[in-house]
């Protein structure tokens, strides 16, 4: 049996993630891909350049599929529209072999990407911690209900689902 360390730490790393945790890394690999799909347009690589588009799409899926309309109200559906949307523009990148739309994209993916960061920093104090050591006294949290062990993910027992967006 072979082991891949790279996958193995991958797939560890996600297995230890908080839920916004993984939501940032699902962005940044849609960011990724959308920088590789544009290198693979300018280059003519119609294979690679598909790949990465694909990639893209699957992650703006399994982004719109974990929305929760009830809990999340009108900011699920704003955030399913968005996606929707950027998902309408990749695509259009693919059809007509463009690179303006996935810039759009990859504007669009980056400014909500800073408001996951920030609500991931303000939901994980023990990062704040060491960046800050005053911050957990100011936010007066206990560290027992403002950290998320990995039984409360309800992934911890099974094989990372999102192991293949990275």
């Amino acid at each position: 049996m072979t082991h891949d360390p790279y996958k193995v730490y991958i797939d560890e790393s996600i297995l230890n993630e908080s839920p916004v945790g993984l939501i940032v890394a699902l962005y940044e690999g849609a960011i990724e891909a959308s920088v590789a799909a544009r290198k693979h347009l300018a280059a003519g690589d119609i294979m690679a350049r598909t790949k990465a588009i694909n990639k893209i799409v699957n992650i703006l899926s399994e982004l719109m599929r974990v929305l929760d309309d009830e809990k999340g109200g009108e900011f699920s559906k704003n955030l399913r529209r968005l996606y929707l949307y950027m998902q309408g523009r990749v695509l259009e990148a693919q059809m007509k072999r463009k690179a303006a739309p996935l810039q759009e994209f990859e504007r669009l993916m980056s400014t909500v990407l800073e408001g996951w960061k920030v609500a991931e920093r303000k939901l994980d104090p023990a990062a704040s911690f060491n960046a800050t050591s005053h911050a957990l006294a100011s936010w007066n949290l206990p560290l027992e209900t403002s950290t998320l062990s990995q039984h409360d993910h309800g992934y911890a027992d099974s094989a990372s689902p999102y192991s293949s967006y990275f």
